[in-house]
């Protein structure tokens, strides 16, 4: 491309996979399709339960495939999540600064 007009692509296993998983999410009646590693990394903080073993192309085996459990979800918990990504959002989000005149 140009200076004025630049692209990016991402390519590699992991986002094929996350596609494919994108993919599943009419056919296993999810909103949302996980893999095992996301599953590890959210499980602390959300529920979840496990997903029917299905073929996933590119993969071998069926390998195990999570979502959010909503039914578990409780105004409390929410509200939790919420102040959480409240918190990091004021930790990541940079603050005006004043112009100092000299």
């Amino acid at each position: 491309g140009s200076p004025e007009r630049m692209e990016y692509t991402t390519i590699g296993d992991t986002v094929n996979f996350a596609s494919r998983l994108e993919g599943l999410t009419k056919s296993l009646g999810a909103q949302l399709v996980m893999s095992e590693t996301t599953h590890r990394a959210v499980d602390p903080y959300l529920p979840t339960r496990p997903l029917p073993l299905v073929e996933v192309k590119g993969k071998t085996g069926r390998p195990p495939l999570f979502t959010i459990d909503l039914d578990r979800i409780t105004p409390e918990l929410l509200q939790a999540l919420e102040a959480q990504l409240t918190a990091q959002t004021a930790v990541v989000t940079p603050r005006p600064t004043a112009a100092v005149s000299s």
